[in-house]
């Protein structure tokens, strides 16, 4: 009777390998035809070894709600033509900070709704620094050249804006999303980190002040939404600074600021420049829509 459990087990498992080794031809035909490779429906663990093997054959990779706990950075050598990566929903404390770097056709990286801190920033813990002792990070000629264009970190632990940022340039990035931190200050060098930034997503973070330098060269800043904090003032030069803003959001702040917005705003320097872009902006949307 033995023998034949042994039998029948040994069938069955022989089966289940065909089967695995089935699908596993089936997903890497499927990669290779549309270059979009899906591991939504297998867990990102058992997903790896197939991604470091058809790796460079995928463009676009999904593994939204994968239970991804880690992001090898072993991973990332076999992935050089991947221009979109959806990571959101997972189970991430850290991620390595290569993963803004060294993609070199990555533009699109959603992190969104993990747990994630801060990045891992190389062996030994430090930052992949392309800076000597005493250069500035202000002006700075970056060796580490982010591709991305599109970043959203939203509901994670960030503290604050990560450090390692500032060891990367970001010269394509348009859309940077951080809502839903704890975020309580912004760098004052903010705007040489992100040049080209045209929206900048900082909703439901704990940010109390926005320092004059935060803003400074932020000259393509289209769209900045900053409800839901505890501001209760803005900068005076913050009008002037963001001279291509067209929607501003502050609702869910503090005193005057949240009581009468408009009329706080009213009364400083270049608010009716940016309310003309405001309604120019409004106008063209709902155009748009009507036709």
């Amino acid at each position: 009777m033995g023998n034949v459990w042994s039998c029948c087990f040994g069938i069955g498992n022989a089966r289940a390998r065909e089967t695995s080794r089935r699908n596993e031809l089936e997903r890497s035909h499927r990669w290779a035809q549309t270059g979009v490779a899906s591991v939504q429906s297998v867990r990102w663990n058992q997903a790896l070894p197939q991604l470091i093997k058809y790796g460079e054959q995928i463009r676009v990779l999904y593994a939204r709600a994968s239970g991804a706990r880690n992001v090898p950075i072993s991973l990332l050598e076999h992935l050089p033509n991947v221009e979109r990566l959806d990571l959101s929903e997972n189970s991430l404390t850290t991620v390595p900070a290569a993963l803004l770097y060294q993609l070199p056709r990555l533009w699109s990286l959603n992190l969104a709704r993990n747990s994630i801190s801060g990045f891992e920033q190389g062996k030994g813990g430090r930052p992949p620094s392309n800076l000597s002792s005493n250069e500035s990070t202000l002006g700075r000629e970056s060796y580490l050249t982010s591709p991305l264009q599109w970043l959203s970190l939203s509901d994670n632990r960030l503290d604050q804006v990560p450090t390692v940022f500032r060891q990367i340039g970001f010269p394509r990035l348009r859309y940077l999303n951080l809502a839903g931190n704890g975020i309580r200050s912004l760098p004052t060098d903010m705007g040489s980190m992100f040049p080209c930034l045209e929206v900048l997503i900082l909703t439901g973070n704990q940010l109390a002040t926005i320092d004059a330098g935060s803003i400074r060269d932020m000259r393509h800043l289209r769209q900045l939404f900053l409800d839901q904090n505890q501001l209760s003032s803005l900068p005076p030069n913050f009008f002037i600074e963001l001279s291509a803003l067209q929607r501003l959001e502050l609702g869910g702040n503090r005193g005057r600021l949240a009581e009468s917005s408009v009329a706080v705003l009213s009364e400083m320097v270049g608010f009716a420049a940016f309310d003309q872009r405001r309604r120019a902006a409004q106008d063209k949307r709902l155009a748009a829509t009507a036709t």
